[in-house]
C-alpha cells in the first residue's frame, strides 16, 4: 500500500488525545464544614498516585477513529507496479544560446557553456536537442531537420562537441528576433511531420538578459501555444560596467588652418546604475602599449553620465581606454584620423546665357562643404552624364530635363537606388511637355503624369508644408517656419493619375498644386521640384531658407557627423565603397572572411558598390579607387549598457515561463500522475470514511449504554 499525501497520516497523533483524557481524575481541591456533621469523625477519601485506564473498549473505538480518519485523509492506494511503470516520450528541445558582445565577459561566457552541459546531462536517451545562436541574427549550430538532430543521442552529442569550437561575438544582441525565428522553426517542423505532434517543444534561452537586449520586439508577437519557453539567465560575478563613446569627430586641421586642441575630443561617459565604482581614468594608447604621460581621472556616479574633454592626444595614439569599471571589453575607444571625404554633385541643365538664369549658378555659389565633406559642382552636358553616374564619388545630380535627358530616366533611377541622390527641377516652361511628363513617371516608376505651364497672376506662395517629412523637419519651430516671403512668379502644374503612389508631395503651392515631391527608392531619394530658385522663377535662391533646404535634399539625415566616427560592429561601411576595396587592420594585415562581409549591390553594372560590414572592433584602413581613409569600428553602445532584466519581462509579452525538466524530474513527475490516477479509481478513502462512521456509531451507543449503567447514590 502507498500513501499519495503521507503527510496527513502524521494527525494520527490525535490519537494520544482520548488516552490522555481517560487517564485524568478530578481530586478535590477545598473542603465545605457543615454543623450537622460536627459530632461526626472525619473520614476522608483514600487517594491513590496511580491512575488507571478505565473503559478500554471506549478508548480503543475513539482511538481508532482517529487513525482511520488520518489514513482517509492521506489517500492510500493499493499499489499496482505494473499500471505504475510507464515510458516517457521523448521530447525536443531547442537551446537559443546569446553570442552577443555582453557575453564576452569571461565569467559569464563559462557560465552559459555550462549551463548547456548541464542541460545535456539532464536529457533521457530519447530526447532531440537542436542548438542555436543569436547575436544580431540567428545562427544554426545543429538544426531541428538536420540529420545529427533526428537521432536523440547523436543530435546530443552533436551540441556537446560544438561547445568547444563556439565564441561569443561583437555584435549587438537581438533576442526578440531568435526567439520568434526559433518558435516559426519548431512551428514548421512540427506541420512538416518532422515532430509528432504530441511530442513536447521546448525552448530553453541562455543569456545574461541585459536592458538592452532587443526583447521589445516579442510585442504583438503571438506566441505559438505548446511550446514553453525557459529562460536561465546568466550573470557576472561583477556587476556594473562604465561606457566610453565619441561625442563628435575629432578635428584634424586641413594645412592652413592651425588649432590648439586638434588633439582633444569630447567623450561621453555613462555609469551603468548597478555599477560599483565611480573612479574611472581615460588614458591613450597605441595599438601595442598604454601611454601614461597624460591622463585624467574622473567620477561618474552609478546611472549617470558625463561629457568631458579627454586628455590631449599623444603622438600616435589611436586608441581612448577607459580603466576602472567591471568589464574591459569595451572600453577601448578607436579614434581615425578622419580626411575630408571629396564628393561631387553633377550638374546638367540646358546652355542659357544669363548665368544667373540657370538653376547652377546659385548652387555653385552655396557653402556646401562640412568639416568632414568637400563637395564639387561639376557642370556636364547631358550626353556625357551617364558615363559619370558610375563613379563612386558621385553623390547627386541635379538636372533641369532636356531632350536628351528623356533617355536616361532608367540610369537615373538605378543611381538612386544604389544612394544617390537625383534632384529634378522644372526652372523653365517645358518645350516637350508630353516627353517630360513621360520622363518624370519613368524616373518614378509611376502611373502617367501631366504636366502644363501653371497660370500665375502676381505670384504664387507655398500653401501646404509638411513638417513631418526630413527636409521641413528643421522648420516645424515656429519661430522658424515663416515661408511667406518666398514667392514664385511661375511653375509648372503636375498631376498624377488616381492609384496608390509612393511619390510623397512635401510642399504645395497655394492653389494646391505640388511644388516638391519626393520617392525613396533603394538606398537614395528622387526630388521633383515643380519651380526653379533662379529670379526668373522665383525669389528662393535669395531666401534664407534657400541652403537649409538645398543641405536637406542633398543630406537627407542630415548628418553633418560623418557615419565613419558611429561605426559600431555590423554597421554596413560608408556609401561609395566598392567590392573590390582592400581593407587592413591595425597591424597593417589584410583581414579575412571571419571579420569582413560582402555582399555586392544588385546595381545592373550602374554604380559598382557593395554592403561591406566589418565584424570585430579596431581601427581599420581601406585603400579603394586609388583613395585611402581610416574607419574606426566600437563596440555596440547597446552592449555596455549590462543591467540585468527580470526574467519575467517575457511574461508581459505574453509568454508563459517555465522550467526545462530533468529526465529524473519528469519520470518521477510521470509516475505521481499514474499514482493520482490509480489513487483516483481505488478510492479508498471513501471506504474508509464510511468505517469510521461505523465505528463513530459503536463508540456513541456504548458510551450512552455506560451512562446508564452507572449506580446512582444520596
Amino acid at each position: 500500500m502507498g500513501l499519495l499525501a503521507p503527510l496527513y497520516a502524521l494527525a494520527a497523533i490525535a490519537i494520544v488525545g482520548p488516552i490522555v483524557f481517560h487517564l485524568i481524575r478530578r481530586q478535590p481541591t477545598g473542603q465545605t464544614e457543615f454543623s450537622s456533621l460536627m459530632f461526626l469523625r472525619p473520614s476522608p477519601p483514600r487517594l491513590t498516585r496511580r491512575s488507571r485506564l478505565e473503559n478500554l473498549l471506549l478508548l480503543f473505538l475513539r482511538a481508532l477513529a482517529l487513525g482511520i480518519i488520518a489514513l482517509a485523509f492521506a489517500r492510500p492506494y493499493w499499489r499496482q507496479e505494473s499500471f505504475l511503470t510507464t515510458t516517457l516520450e521523448g521530447r525536443v528541445v531547442s537551446v537559443l544560446l546569446d553570442t552577443s558582445a555582453s557575453m564576452q565577459r569571461p565569467d559569464v561566457w563559462q557560465s552559459s557553456l555550462n549551463e548547456i552541459r548541464e542541460l545535456l546531462d539532464s536529457l533521457s536517451a530519447n530526447d532531440r536537442i537542436a542548438f542555436y545562436t543569436i547575436d544580431e541574427q540567428l545562427e544554426t549550430v545543429v538544426g531541428i531537420d538536420s540529420d545529427a538532430s533526428l537521432e536523440p543521442l547523436a543530435s546530443q552529442q552533436a551540441v556537446r562537441s560544438s561547445l568547444n569550437d563556439l565564441a561569443p561575438t561583437w555584435r549587438r544582441t537581438e533576442l526578440a528576433r531568435g526567439l520568434m525565428d526559433v518558435a516559426d522553426l519548431l512551428n514548421a517542423a512540427q506541420l512538416t511531420g518532422s515532430i509528432g505532434a504530441s511530442v513536447p517543444r521546448e525552448i530553453v534561452l541562455i543569456t545574461d538578459l541585459h536592458s538592452e537586449c532587443g526583447v521589445e520586439a516579442l510585442q504583438g508577437f503571438p506566441w505559438p501555444e505548446g511550446i514553453a519557453l525557459d529562460v536561465r539567465q546568466v550573470q557576472a560575478s561583477l556587476p556594473g560596467n562604465a561606457r566610453l563613446s565619441l561625442m563628435s569627430a575629432p578635428l584634424f586641421p586641413d594645412e592652413d588652418q592651425v588649432s590648439q586642441d586638434e588633439d582633444v575630443v569630447r567623450v561621453r561617459i555613462e555609469n551603468n546604475a548597478d555599477s560599483p565604482s565611480q573612479n574611472l581614468e581615460l588614458i591613450w594608447s597605441t595599438a601595442s602599449q598604454q601611454l601614461t604621460s597624460l591622463q585624467t581621472t574622473v567620477q561618474v556616479p552609478a546611472g549617470q553620465v558625463r561629457v568631458i574633454p579627454s586628455p590631449r592626444r599623444p603622438q600616435g595614439a589611436t586608441e581612448l581606454s577607459l580603466r576602472g569599471d567591471s568589464w574591459e571589453g569595451d572600453n577601448t575607444l578607436f579614434v581615425a584620423k578622419l580626411e575630408p571625404v571629396r564628393e561631387r554633385i553633377l550638374v546638367s541643365m540646358p546652355v542659357i546665357k544669363e548665368d544667373e538664369d540657370n538653376i547652377g549658378y546659385f548652387l555653385s555659389k552655396a557653402p556646401l562643404d562640412t568639416s568632414l565633406r568637400r563637395r564639387e559642382i561639376q557642370f556636364l552636358p547631358s550626353n556625357q552624364l551617364s558615363a559619370e553616374l558610375s563613379s563612386g564619388d558621385v553623390m547627386a545630380v541635379v538636372i533641369e530635363p532636356t531632350a536628351e535627358h528623356f533617355q536616361q530616366a532608367e540610369n537615373l533611377r538605378t543611381f538612386a537606388d544604389t544612394g544617390g541622390i537625383v534632384i529634378i527641377v522644372l526652372a523653365h516652361a517645358p518645350e516637350q511637355p508630353q516627353e517630360l511628363a513621360q520622363f518624370v513617371s519613368k524616373i518614378y516608376a509611376e502611373p502617367e503624369c501631366t504636366i502644363h505651364e501653371a497660370s500665375v497672376g502676381q505670384f504664387s506662395l507655398l500653401g501646404r508644408v509638411n513638417y513631418q517629412n526630413e527636409l521641413f523637419a528643421p522648420f516645424a519651430d515656429p519661430r522658424f517656419n515663416d515661408f511667406s516671403k518666398i514667392r514664385f512668379w511661375n511653375y509648372r502644374h503636375l498631376e498624377w493619375e488616381a492609384g496608390d503612389t509612393k511619390i510623397e508631395v512635401v510642399a504645395e503651392l497655394d492653389d494646391g498644386s505640388p511644388f516638391i515631391c519626393m520617392q525613396r527608392t533603394g538606398k537614395g531619394r528622387i526630388w521633383l521640384l515643380a519651380a526653379g530658385w533662379q529670379p526668373t522663377g522665383s525669389n528662393l535662391a535669395l531666401s534664407s531658407k534657400f541652403l537649409p533646404l538645398i543641405f536637406g535634399m542633398l543630406d537627407p539625415d542630415m548628418g553633418e557627423l560623418d557615419s565613419r566616427t558611429a561605426i559600431e560592429v555590423g554597421d554596413p561601411l560608408p556609401m561609395g565603397i566598392t567590392s573590390e576595396a582592400e581593407i587592413f587592420d591595425s597591424e597593417n594585415k589584410q583581414i579575412g572572411q571571419d571579420v569582413l562581409a560582402r555582399s555586392p549591390l544588385d546595381n545592373d553594372g550602374v554604380r559598382n558598390g557593395a554592403d561591406i560590414r566589418l565584424y570585430r572592433p579596431g581601427l581599420y584602413r581601406i585603400v579603394d579607387q586609388g583613395h585611402e581613409w581610416q574607419v574606426a569600428v566600437q563596440v555596440p553602445a547597446s552592449e555596455g549598457r549590462l543591467t540585468p532584466l527580470d526574467p519575467a519581462v517575457f511574461e508581459s509579452y505574453g509568454i508563459s515561463l517555465g522550467k526545462s525538466a530533468s529526465h529524473a524530474e519528469r519520470a518521477e513527475l510521470a509516475r505521481q500522475l499514474k499514482v493520482e490516477e490509480l489513487e483516483n479509481k481505488q478510492r479508498l478513502w471513501q471506504w474508509l470514511l464510511l468505517l469510521c462512521l461505523v465505528v463513530l456509531g459503536m463508540e456513541t451507543y456504548l458510551a450512552g449504554r455506560a451512562a446508564h449503567l452507572l449506580p446512582v447514590t444520596g
